[in-house]
């Protein structure tokens, strides 16, 4: 499914509680949504579950072709005093607004949504007691957010729902694919089971001590390409400081920042986003972060409001034709995998994690090795992503506060705080390439994907097998290790014990395994692709016998360990070894992540010379952009090199799109390289093909 992107850079927000119900808000007057339109601003609003809804608010938003999100949760108090305040019961007052806002999308379409709740994951309140498995684990928090009781005896079932909203619309007899309705999680683990209980429109919030970015798009993306719905993202403007001092990016009238993230990350983030193909960018708050109250009804764009009317203009008026991202990877995860990336500010009150550490399924589940396979890969692919809302929650000794009060007066002196903001968005070893998608996704969706790297605990059981023989024959690339066989389990490997191979995985691997025969040393390898030697630390691997199959890794005495299988037009590699790590599962092997690499070189449209950058690639009719944000303080330099061939267009030239401006190129052996320089968190986005360059506005 395709749509034009939702940019909510303004919340419509009007005021209709109790002092108390905006504890961690700064109050605003209500912004003109004409006025809104006329600065160009936005495509689409926001009406907040602070706001009445009504027939005139919505026909003042849907006019002149906008879009609009109604935040609407069922039962929420919210509601209930905006009802007392109409003079009409809560439950009458729900029924009208669900009964209008049901009526208008018949009459507009995908231009009107309800957004049914938000934050069920990351307010869950787990159960004391561990369960008993993943299964139990995924039936329980199901039941969390949909009210769907587990009846199997002896199984544990959540105490209450997050919110009613399922109830509610199947005792109303609404239908999640004739109505517009949309979800919002906060953590990654249950991202592609919102689109399977139901709502086609999902977007992630980020910022406020949740995790990284990119990882956030990757498993988001991934997961509406895998159940063809939309997505979005959801910026918080609020850090995790401990309450009361995590207040959301305002100013005073002056224009001096008050609390929040930086304008710089928050632009960034937008960018990306844009970049990476979203569907929905909402700014949260936006009616407050956007806006300077200079008294008498008198507003002003604050800092903030004047990247975000820059940024509109970009994406809506000068270059909404951006391309379509490069994704040539994805990466697959068991269905019941439960992980969740490492953040700070929502730990240990909610859950047995420990802040800044990955867990699965709430803490309630233990790590396994595993699972340890896809924090490292991550750590690998996005390095530093972990650090993601630490300065604000632990305050390490590298920030230069020690406390939200200290955040705060630093602020009110003018700190820039641009190289405290860690981890949301960081440097990309291979790029922002990669979608995140589970096993049970659809053939003909894998078959987009030029390689499937499987991650973690899952298992090449017959029914997968028989689908990525079919993604392989058509030309896929796939690499699967020793741990993701049927029948392997660590204890069994530690005891030697041979895991079975079918004839069917023989087959599809091009190998056999050599009975009793687990080894305990690895280095040094050699790859056989381009004759690099490596060094890793100890590492156990179960001794192969090539058939149909080449050893591409071998170490000194001869054993193969990594080997490739060309079957159809696509290619299967083996590792001998479990999840691609050491003995200890604490990395990544270095041999492991050199043939990563030639994965990744085999389809990469771009080389980038320097030090490590974030970069995205978008392909355009005739061109390519090529994005490149330097997410740290100190100045970048490099190249950017892309073979002529990969450019459709007759005449071939280089524009720098954000300013509108010619860039610097050479032409040299059929590449064309540019060199390019970014100073501390600063991005550039270039275009390669018949550029004609758009002014700004």
């Amino acid at each position: 499914m395709e749509k034009e992107l939702f940019l909510i850079l303004n919340d419509v927000k009007r005021n209709c509680l109790p002092e108390e119900f905006n504890a961690h808000s700064i109050n605003r007057p209500l912004i003109d949504i004409e006025k809104t339109k006329r600065l160009g601003l936005c495509n689409a609003f926001h009406i907040d579950v602070w706001t009445e809804v009504n027939e005139e608010i919505l026909k003042r938003c849907l006019a002149d072709g906008y879009s609009v999100i109604v935040d609407f949760w069922i039962g929420r108090e919210e509601a209930g005093l905006i009802a007392k305040r109409l003079g009409i019961s809560h439950e009458k007052y729900q029924d009208v607004v669900i009964d209008l806002v049901t009526q208008y999308m018949k009459k507009y379409d995908e231009r009107i949504w309800w957004y049914i709740f938000g934050e069920h994951d990351s307010c869950c309140r787990w159960p004391e007691t561990n369960f008993s498995s993943r299964q139990e684990a995924y039936n329980w928090f199901k039941g969390w957010v949909t009210g769907e009781r587990n009846k199997k005896k002896g199984n544990k079932s959540p105490v209450e729902v997050f919110n009613k909203a399922f109830e509610y619309i199947k005792s109303h007899g609404l239908d999640f694919e004739e109505h517009n309705i949309a979800i919002s999680p906060a953590f990654l683990f249950d991202i592609h089971y919102l689109y399977e209980w139901g709502p086609r429109f999902v977007w992630l919030e980020r910022n406020c001590g949740m995790s990284n970015i990119q990882i956030g798009i990757a498993f988001l993306r991934g997961a509406a390409r895998q159940n063809k719905g939309l997505w979005g993202m959801l910026f918080s403007a609020w850090t995790n400081c401990p309450y009361p001092f995590s207040l959301l990016t305002h100013y005073d009238n002056q224009g001096k920042r008050l609390g929040g993230h930086s304008e710089s990350l928050l632009l960034r983030e937008w960018l990306v986003s844009f970049l990476s193909g979203t569907n929905l960018i909402r700014e949260e708050e936006s009616g407050t972060t956007h806006w300077i109250d200079k008294g008498n009804g008198k507003m002003e764009f604050s800092p903030l409001g004047e990247k975000a009317k820059e940024f509109a203009d970009f994406c809506l008026r000068r270059y909404p034709d951006i391309g379509k991202p490069y994704i040539p990877v994805a990466l697959m995860l068991e269905y019941l995998h439960g992980w969740e990336a490492p953040h700070w500010g929502w730990g240990a009150a909610r859950g047995n994690y420990v802040q800044g550490e990955p867990f699965i399924w709430g803490g309630k589940i233990p790590y396994e090795r595993g699972d340890h396979m896809v924090s490292n890969f991550f750590t690998l692919a996005f390095p530093g992503h972990e650090e993601a809302g630490r300065g604000f929650d632990e305050f390490p000794s590298n920030v230069p506060w020690s406390s939200g009060e200290g955040y705060r007066r630093k602020l009110q002196k003018g700190l820039d705080t641009r190289p405290y903001e860690k981890g949301n968005m960081v440097s990309s070893r291979w790029g922002d390439s990669f979608d995140v998608v589970l096993e049970n996704c659809p053939l003909e969706v894998l078959k987009e994907y030029k390689a499937i790297i499987p991650l973690g605990r899952l298992k090449l059981t017959s029914q997968l097998l028989k689908k990525l023989k079919l993604y392989v024959q058509d030309g896929g690339i796939i690499l699967i290790n020793l741990g993701q066989l049927e029948m392997f389990s660590m204890d069994r490997f530690e005891h030697f014990e041979l895991p079975r191979l079918g004839k069917e995985e023989e087959n599809f691997l091009g190998i056999s395994l050599v009975d009793k025969a687990k080894k305990e040393e690895l280095s040094p390898s050699r790859c056989n692709l381009c004759g690099e030697v490596f060094k890793d630390p100890k590492a156990s691997y179960w001794l192969i016998k090539p058939a149909t199959a080449s050893s591409i890794v071998t170490n000194e005495i001869g054993d193969p360990l990594i080997v490739s299988n060309k079957s159809g037009k696509g290619e299967v590699i083996f590792a001998a070894f479990p999840y691609l790590q050491n003995s200890g599962g604490t990395c990544v092997m270095e041999i492991c992540k050199h043939i990563i690499d030639h994965i990744m070189e085999r389809f990469s449209m771009v080389e980038i010379e320097g030090r490590p950058i974030e970069y995205i690639v978008n392909k355009t009719k005739e061109g390519m952009i090529v994005s490149v944000i330097n997410n740290r303080a100190d100045v970048w330099k490099g190249r950017i090199i892309v073979e002529k061939s990969k450019i459709k267009a007759d005449k071939i030239g280089v524009l720098e799109l954000w300013e509108g401006k010619e860039a610097e190129y050479r032409k040299r052996k059929g590449r064309i390289e540019i060199v390019s320089k970014l100073n501390s968190f600063d991005f550039k986005v270039y275009e390669l093909g018949e550029v004609k360059p758009r002014r700004k506005i």
